[in-house]
């Protein structure tokens, strides 16, 4: 008989399906929930909002009505149900009483924090409501491990759902959202890239107007994340821009070590993982002091394959492995 899983998080992205299709190949049974976007029942609820935020400065009550939708929503669709493991992704959006009648009807009910906690805070009673509680910044573990017990860290991973392209036809590609300081940075590099004739694709998704270098495909509408991956694959080299709240490794890492792809980041962290390479990876200290010449430099040096051993490490299956043991 199949182990079941019960997959709890957003649809954003549509990365939920590569999850689920990975868990699928690993022989679970998998239900998903998607988490959908917050709104009011009834034109009292807003107006009671309202009234608590204005007169008695009560800005956590939406937070709490968005949070108590969720539990309601869970215990009316789960109640009757059992699984082996529940996975939640991006666990500040509960509450703990949620968690708590999850581990009524999980043997184990673990979190992974997206993002750092600078970025999405998640209150202690919160994290001590999971079996384990999963962070993927180096800081916020060592800052946090003393205080919860049940808190591991565990990197970002690779699904090993697409086939890796037998040819790149791109030499650079970008892929990702507008955060700060991201345009300027994307602007300076498309001009080296156009003015020295490096073939590059890069994508930025913002509802926002902004003045950007005409080889920037920008779009309010996100690609769907299998997509992303076909893309990326086919480019020799993948540009990283590190959010500025934390130091956690995104997923591109992960990717283009699957992938056999050379990366170029300002996330400083990299050096100290065990995949890094001087060949394969060029961290910058700062984007706007990156020349034509180093670029190539690094371009033009040999690609250093990484042992099976090593990747192995941070597959999906390894991931999840992690986080239930």
């Amino acid at each position: 008989m199949k182990k079941k899983v019960l997959l709890l998080m957003t649809s954003h992205y549509s990365i939920y399906k590569e999850i689920l299709e990975n868990l699928e190949r690993m022989g679970y049974e998998v239900d998903y929930r998607d988490i959908k976007e917050f709104k009011y029942k009834s034109f009292t609820q807003r107006a009671y909002n309202f009234f608590r935020k204005t007169f008695l400065r009560d800005k956590k009550y939406k937070d709490y009505l968005r949070k108590k939708t969720i539990e309601q929503d869970l215990i009316e669709t789960f109640g009757k149900d059992y699984f082996d493991y529940t996975l939640i992704i991006r666990p500040d959006i509960y509450n703990p009483e949620t968690v708590h009648f999850l581990k009524k009807i999980s043997k184990k009910v673990v979190a992974y924090q997206w993002d750092g906690f600078s970025r999405f805070y998640n209150p202690p009673d919160l994290i001590e409501a999971f079996d384990t509680f999963a962070v993927f910044d180096k800081k916020d573990y060592y800052e946090n491990r003393d205080k919860h017990k049940n808190l591991i860290l565990a990197h970002n991973f690779y699904f090993d759902i697409i086939d890796c392209p037998n040819k790149k036809t791109i030499d650079v590609i970008y892929i990702g959202a507008k955060e700060r300081d991201r345009v300027e940075v994307l602007n300076h590099l498309a001009n080296i890239f156009d003015n020295q004739g490096i073939k590059s694709e890069l994508y930025l998704f913002t509802a926002d107007k902004v003045k950007c270098h005409p080889t920037i495909k920008v779009s309010e509408k996100i690609l769907p994340y299998r997509k992303v991956l076909e893309k990326s694959s086919s480019s020799k080299c993948v540009i990283d821009l590190k959010h500025h709240l934390h130091d956690g490794l995104s997923l591109r890492f992960f990717e283009s070590l699957y992938f056999n792809q050379k990366i170029i980041t300002d996330n400083q962290s990299v050096k100290h993982m065990d995949f890094y390479h001087p060949n394969n990876i060029l961290i910058v200290s700062d984007w706007y002091s990156l020349s034509y010449i180093e670029l190539e430099k690094f371009l033009n040096k040999p690609f250093v394959d990484i042992s099976e051993d090593i990747k192995n490490k941070y597959s999906f299956e390894s991931w999840f492995n992690r986080l239930i043991q």
